[in-house]
């Protein structure tokens, strides 16, 4: 999460982050060109942040004695298509975008090249970027997150409300997954996904807390 968080903070100061993802080809590698050592190492922070919903969904797993064993099998399968889905999307902005941006800034203004790299990039965003990396990735952790929190309200805790309201924040990353329909970040789905994907991190580090307590019972238990 701190990880993420990071590279978002980079590439919102350097990159013009998130709203250059609704822009022009051509806008976008030229801005790509001006700091594009800097926003690689951000989105390769942001692919390996991705790579960690696979430890992070296999351990919660294992993380305590469920009483939904079924439901957290399903989340664990979701939360590793969330994780392959948002490294596919990530990926393309550290290993296939610099070519692109490279190629375009060499090539004459006007030229067949030009917009044949501007053509290949608005392909790439519109495919790894908006249809893999965010509506599917955001749909399979929004389903992640629902079945997880849906197995927490089954434990026999107090901790039902921390499983209700992750449901509520799973319920909208869902919802916000429609936000590549719109034209731009501006619409009410956008300020939605941006709203959920804040406070969802919260909820995990709430989740994490409950967990080692957890764990510290049953030990007590033992």
């Amino acid at each position: 999460m701190a990880l993420a968080a990071a590279a978002f903070a980079v590439l919102g100061a350097v990159f013009g982050f998130p709203g250059i993802l609704r822009e022009s080809g051509g806008v976008v590698l030229e801005a790509f060109n001006q700091n594009s050592g800097i926003i690689r190492t951000a989105y390769y922070a942001f692919t390996l942040s991705s790579v960690l919903y696979v430890p992070i969904a296999l351990l919660l797993r294992r993380a305590t004695t469920w009483q939904a064993m079924g439901l957290i099998d399903v989340a664990a399968g979701f939360g590793l298509l969330a994780a392959v889905t948002q490294v596919l999307g990530f990926s393309r902005w550290p290993l296939y975008i610099p070519y692109l941006a490279e190629s375009y800034a060499a090539a004459a203004p006007g030229s067949a090249t030009r917009e044949g790299m501007i053509f290949l990039y608005e392909a790439a965003n519109r495919y790894s970027g908006m249809t893999v990396g965010e509506h599917l990735g955001w749909l399979f952790q929004g389903l992640w997150v629902v079945c997880l929190a849906l197995a927490i309200t089954r434990q026999r805790t107090r901790a039902a409300w921390l499983g209700w309201l992750g449901a509520a924040l799973g319920i909208l990353l869902l919802v916000s997954s429609g936000e590549q329909f719109q034209a731009g970040f501006e619409g009410p789905l956008g300020l939605l996904s941006a709203i959920t994907t804040t406070a969802l991190p919260f909820w995990m580090i709430g989740v994490g807390i409950w967990l080692v307590r957890q764990s510290r019972r049953s030990g007590h238990a033992m």
